[in-house]
């Protein structure tokens, strides 16, 4: 066989390598389970040592098939990256080669003091002596072992110690996740206990959109969640068995809470599966299929999966895809799994992208320096992430857009000092079918532009069911160069955000004309979608309809495109839509508030994600869709609903909206949604304050207090708090000081949200799916304690103990009241009245009271006095109340005025008060408005009557 027939396959692989920490400072360390060498008198571990031992056993084993592997380290300190040459005659034999080396790499990963423990803080860890304790130690062992890893613990000062350990990437996770239980089992407070998911693909199912239901249970019950890796499978790891893959979600808290989560996390997991718990129900699942090598590409340079993790973390989708280098045809499957349709195909659209931003490109080399091809390689593997493979005298380079023009640009500058001739170069470029019009353009006026002004050729190919592949055509590399230029110029550039539906007219203006006026100043695309249309548990499109678990997260709605030429443009146009937004919410919008206590929020919310499903129906016009949707499509307002538990014990839930629609809403919301109340009125306890402490926060009220079975706020909690809510779908709040919780204007200066610093906080656990659920919401704040002592703080004149429930609990409330007096009376609290609460409305005067307030005392109407016949047209007849002198008085003050209105031909006009058309108006019998004035549109007025009320809003 000659050189010409010869297969050259060529990877690159990212380098890890960790030296073992000084152990000078190292007060426990365990290194026996990771193969560890000595460099430069330092032990050291990397993984171009595991895959050099595996080189050495594929040369044995083919060694009579006429290949060769050759492995490239020369540019370890430059690039921090290997190269593999797989040279051989039979491609099939090639790509096996290739296949197995792809499967045996792995990434290791290293955290340092990714945990901190204090001497004093977590002294169960410690002995008397100050060491370690033994339980600690041999667990922190049995992990080691079981997991392949080297774990140490070194002390940073006097009383604090960092964890660190070092492991392959697919144990990481679980090795993380087994050290923390490893510290909560041995804390005296928290108990340890499990759920098994029996599939790891339920999980972003019941975490919903960016995992806001698991952040809602952590904040509800102060527990931790530790997460198993959704993406196990994406990575191969010999040391642990496939069998191992974990699919059980670790919960530690206070031993009531851990029941009550494992309660909550029951209620969504029977959303998805059978009564036994071992087969899925009620899903969506999507298959497409895409380039294999592209997938291994995207496995091999993204070090934590981390697109990947994204998008499942922001649709709550499961995406599965096969493990790296298992392939070995050319197309691939990658698996979808969701609640509803839209979740899928956001999720796909979105993997799609990122395949997109790989391409292939192909050439023929026609005459070639022998050493022309070695010397390519040899320039560009280390600085680019690109696959190459060499068939016989066909050149192929797969890689990101950026690596890949790199490539060709390297490419295009050897083959002058080689002599070289390329020809048949063809780019193949993944994107979304609904991009096809966009690129295409009226009439494939774009490509054709593209291909007048280079010497390419350019092709639409179908190709899968939601892509289609662009190719380039061109002889030459240098006319290749220009024309995938200006192809790109051409390619969509695309950003998608939310302005509430509420807006949207306003916005869009009279026939779109301000969207337009936007649209032309940036030369960009503005597209407003409705996204009630997937809320709406109405529609008869089953794949909608069916979303158990449903978010307060707003979806965006708003696209803005544009070639990629001008997509410096897209955020200046975005800029000018959020002023618009703003402005019009400044202007037109007026807001009623309601307040909404964090048992009602909780029950609220609860039931919309899918928990409390058996009483998903509040009445007979509400339903289980996301009711915040509902009642903005129905009252054409905005609701501020927090996706976030209420810091305080009572918040204001504004709702805005024009004129008097933000009053509407209140009231039906409060009418159809608003959970009903119990309340026992308390007199002053001073043991009371326990039980408001271990309310607001059971485990940092127990770290305080210590473990005492006798407190009556530890009490509280187990005996009431917990089975009212597993037992009866019952919330429980205390309030020690009921009328400073409730003040209204502590309310409104309260009312700065604090969400956009909790979502902060909780991305930084929760933006990589696979890291744990931490308890971001319970952390110790002593200020409660400290501020409110009871030795300080003014004693209340009374305490308020309210149950809140649905109108489906009350054949319940009777129990739980028996039960609460009980437990009030053997504590030695004395109860002042118990009943229900009734007639008190929740809605707080906001701005739109005060604006309807205005036009009463503003409402007026100015005409001549001596003009008694009724005024034309009727339609516009406001009611009014004046007499004779007032009308006289009032003409006389408009004259004055400096801007007024007149309505001709059913138009409102401007007029100044030396306008001209001011005495028209006057003349022709005309209204003349004020600016703060408006009608009532009263057709059964037929005379003008001045002794008409006022008209009641």
């Amino acid at each position: 066989m000659t050189d010409q027939e010869k297969i050259i396959v060529t990877i690159p692989f990212y380098y890890f390598s960790f030296t073992k920490p000084d152990s000078k400072s190292l007060i426990y360390e365990n290194i026996e389970h990771v193969r560890w060498e000595l460099v430069n008198n330092n032990l050291n571990v990397n993984n171009l040592t595991f895959i050099k031992t595996y080189i050495i056993e594929l040369k044995a084993k083919y060694a009579n098939e006429n290949v060769d592997i050759i492995l490239n380290d020369s540019r370890l300190d430059e690039s921090n990256k290997f190269v593999i040459n797989i040279i051989g005659f039979d491609i099939s034999l090639v790509n096996e080669i290739k296949a197995k080396l792809l499967q045996n790499y792995n990434r290791i990963v290293k955290k340092d003091d990714f945990l901190f423990i204090n001497k004093v803080r977590d002294n169960y860890l410690f002995s008397e002596t100050g060491h370690l304790k033994k339980e600690f130690t041999s667990s922190l062992d049995n992990i080691c072992k079981y997991c392949k890893i080297s774990i140490s613990i070194q002390q940073k000062d006097l009383n604090n110690f960092g964890i660190n350990f070092i492991s392959f990437y697919t144990a990481s996770i679980m090795a993380e996740n087994r050290i923390r239980l490893a510290i909560d089992s041995l804390n005296p407070i928290l108990y340890v206990d499990y759920i098994d998911l029996k599939s790891v693909s339920i999980l972003p199912l019941i975490g919903g959109i960016k995992f806001n239901n698991f952040k809602q249970i952590v904040k509800q019950t102060n527990c931790h969640l530790y997460l198993p890796n959704v993406l196990s499978t994406v990575s191969v790891n010999n040391d642990i068995s496939e069998n191992e893959v974990e699919t059980k979600i670790f919960i530690t808290g206070l031993k009531s809470q851990v029941f009550l989560t494992k309660h909550l996390l029951s209620k969504l997991i029977k959303n998805f599966t059978n009564v036994d718990n071992t087969k899925t129900t009620n899903l969506f699942i999507k298959n497409c299929l895409a380039n294999t090598t592209k997938k291994d590409l995207i496995i091999l340079l993204n070090h934590e999966d981390e697109p990947l993790q994204q998008i499942i973390y922001n649709n709550g989708c499961f995406i599965q895809l096969s493990s790296l280098g298992s392939e070995s045809k050319d197309e691939t499957i990658i698996h979808f799994q969701a609640s509803n349709s839209e979740a899928i195909e956001n999720s796909i659209n979105e993997v799609m992208a990122l395949f997109g931003n790989y391409y292939n490109v192909i050439c023929n080399l026609d005459s070639v320096d022998p050493g022309y091809i070695n010397n390519f390689i040899s320039e560009i593997l280390f600085k680019t992430n690109n696959i190459i493979t060499l068939n016989g005298k066909q050149l192929k380079i797969c890689g990101p857009r950026s690596d890949i023009k790199r490539s060709v640009s390297t490419l295009n500058s050897l083959q002058f000092s080689n002599n070289s001739a390329f020809s048949n170069i063809k780019y193949q470029i993944e994107l979304d079918n609904e991009e096809r019009d966009f690129i295409g353009g009226k009439k494939n006026g774009k490509m054709l532009k593209i291909m007048n002004n280079s010497k390419v050729a350019l092709k639409i190919l179908a190709y899968t069911e939601h892509n289609f592949i662009i190719e380039l055509h061109a002889s030459t590399l240098n006319d290749s160069i220009i024309g995938l230029k200006l192809l790109e110029d051409e390619l969509p550039t695309t950003l998608t955000f939310n302005v509430p539906e509420s807006f949207h007219r306003q916005i869009i203006g009279v026939g779109g004309s301000t969207v337009q006026t936007i649209m032309r100043k940036y030369n960009v695309f503005i597209k407003f979608s409705n996204t009630f249309v997937y809320e709406n548990s109405n529609t008869t499109n089953a794949e909608q309809m069916f979303s158990p678990v449903q978010s307060f997260i707003r979806k965006d709605n708003v696209i803005i495109k544009c070639p990629s030429k001008n997509g410096c443009n897209v955020p200046y146009a975005q800029l000018e839509l959020k002023k618009l937004v703003e402005n019009c919410s400044n202007s037109n919008y007026y807001s009623t508030f309601i307040k909404l206590s964090r048992s009602s929020w909780r029950l609220l919310s609860n039931n919309s994600i899918g928990i409390n499903n058996e009483t998903l129906k509040l009445n007979e016009n509400t339903s289980n869709s996301n009711f915040i949707n509902d009642l903005e499509k129905r009252t054409n307002t905005l609701i501020n609903y927090s996706q976030f538990e209420p810091s305080n014990s009572i918040e204001l839930l504004e709702i805005k909206g024009i004129d008097k629609n933000s009053v509407e809403c209140s009231k039906i919301f409060e009418k159809d949604y608003m959970p009903l109340n119990y309340e026992f009125k308390l007199s002053f306890n001073k043991d009371f304050y326990k039980i408001y402490l271990f309310d607001k926060n059971g485990k940092a009220s127990l770290q305080k207090f210590g473990i005492d079975q006798k407190n009556v706020g530890y009490k509280f909690l187990n005996q009431i708090i917990v089975p009212f809510k597993i037992m009866y779908n019952i919330e429980v709040q205390a309030f020690y000081d009921p009328k400073l919780e409730n003040d209204e204007e502590d309310l409104f200066n309260n009312n700065k949200s604090k969400e956009n610093d909790l979502e902060n906080t909780t991305r930084t656990s929760l933006l990589t799916i696979s890291n744990n659920v931490k308890n971001y919401c319970s952390e110790l704040r002593f200020d409660d304690f400290n501020n409110n002592n009871n030795g300080t703080a003014v004693n209340p004149q009374f305490h308020s103990i309210i149950l809140t429930f649905f109108k489906e609990s009350e054949k319940h409330i009777k129990d739980c009241i028996e039960i609460m007096t009980n437990f009030l009376r053997e504590n030695n609290f004395m109860i002042i009245d118990k009943a229900m609460v009734e007639n008190k409305s929740y809605i707080v005067n906001g701005s739109c009271f005060k604006h309807l307030q205005n036009n009463k005392e503003n409402f007026c109407f100015q005409q001549q006095p001596s003009q008694p016949e009724p005024i034309q047209p009727p339609r516009l007849q406001p009611t009014f109340t004046a007499n004779h002198q007032q009308l006289l008085q009032s003409q006389q003050e408009v004259t004055n005025q400096d801007l007024t209105y007149s309505y001709n031909n059913n138009e409102r006009i401007p007029l100044r008060s030396n306008d001209t058309n001011l005495q028209y108006a006057i003349n022709n019998k005309l209204p003349i408005l004020n600016n703060h004035q408006f009608f009532s549109n009263n057709n059964n007025n037929k005379t003008n009557t001045h002794n008409t009320a006022l008209p009641k809003f």
